[in-house]
């Protein structure tokens, strides 16, 4: 990294400037890390402009974990998936704090699959009924 420095008449450093690329990354994982020290047990992941909230020890995403409880209910969330009751809690208190965050990674996941079609028309995406 390089970076450039302001300094006042006596020589001192009193501000850096860093490049737009490396200002970014640091201001992301300082939100990251904020988020993370106030909800303890959410981690992130993913590469840089696809970052998300996960559950540590988890195979699940935070938004996933909504979504889940949204349509089956604890019962069937803890019947047919490994999370705990101190997961959940987390992953719902994490919500509450930034729903926007998770309901657009929710959104894009209920799109059709016609739309992955046309984003993605080199992938071959096969739909099987269940």
């Amino acid at each position: 990294m390089s970076a450039r420095y302001v300094v006042d008449e006596k020589g001192e450093r009193r501000e850096v400037i860093l490049p737009v690329e490396e200002y970014e990354r640091l201001r992301v994982a300082g939100e990251e890390t904020e988020k993370m020290s106030r909800h303890p047990g959410v981690v992130f992941e993913g590469p840089p402009k696809r970052r998300r909230a996960s559950l540590f020890g988890s195979v699940f995403d935070v938004w996933e974990i909504v979504d889940l409880y949204r349509g089956k209910g604890r019962e069937r969330l803890f019947a047919e998936h490994p999370i705990s009751e101190r997961q959940l809690q987390v992953a719902l208190d994490y919500y509450e704090a930034n729903p926007g965050e998770i309901d657009a990674f929710i959104e894009e996941d209920d799109r059709p699959v016609e739309y992955w079609q046309r984003k993605y028309p080199d992938l071959n995406i096969t739909v099987r009924e269940f």
